[in-house]
């Protein structure tokens, strides 16, 4: 399977240095060497990377994705967990009020952190509205969390917050 990905690799590189030549792009004959040649051996080795994985490389593989999908953007959340300059843990769970913050860079061993057969993955997050905690010094809420034996999702509440409306125009 190696050498067929490598071959469907080859011909993609070859197509694309192709297009960079004389604007001769992707289309007719090229995108149907694509569409029957190069994609069908890159999905099938894909799914061979993927049959070979065990459930709980899969787990992380999924939780990972998960975090590249919202770091960076901002929600409204009422479940936030930080550190007091003092080190102690604050854990405000259930807040009267959504609070608004952003996700932020995490560490992988914060996001690929396993207890028994759940992955319960944390995102750093940053505050942008005043809150009663406001001595907190790190801040993290949780990710999506996945049980590995029994394949049990729990979806994190998360509400992305929309742009200001200044920011749009």
């Amino acid at each position: 399977m190696k050498e067929k990905l490598y071959d469907a690799l080859k011909k993609l590189v070859n197509l694309v240095e192709f297009a960079a030549q004389d604007d001769g792009g992707l289309r007719g004959d090229n995108w149907d060497e694509y569409e029957k040649e190069i994609k069908p051996l890159s999905d099938a080795a894909l799914k061979e990377y993927e049959n070979g994985l065990s459930t709980m490389e899969l787990v992380e593989k999924q939780a990972l994705e998960d975090y590249a999908a919202v770091v960076g953007k901002i929600f409204w959340v009422r479940d936030i967990n930080g550190y007091s300059g003092t080190g102690k843990i604050h854990n405000l769970a259930a807040l009267e009020h959504p609070i608004l913050v952003v996700v932020e860079p995490t560490e992988s061993k914060d996001i690929l952190d396993w207890v028994g057969d759940w992955l319960k993955p944390t995102w750093n997050v940053r505050v942008l509205t005043s809150m009663s905690y406001e001595e907190l010094v790190r801040c993290w809420i949780e990710g999506h969390q996945y049980n590995a034996e029994t394949e049990e999702v729990q979806k994190t509440a998360l509400v992305e917050a929309l742009p200001p409306r200044e920011l749009t125009q």
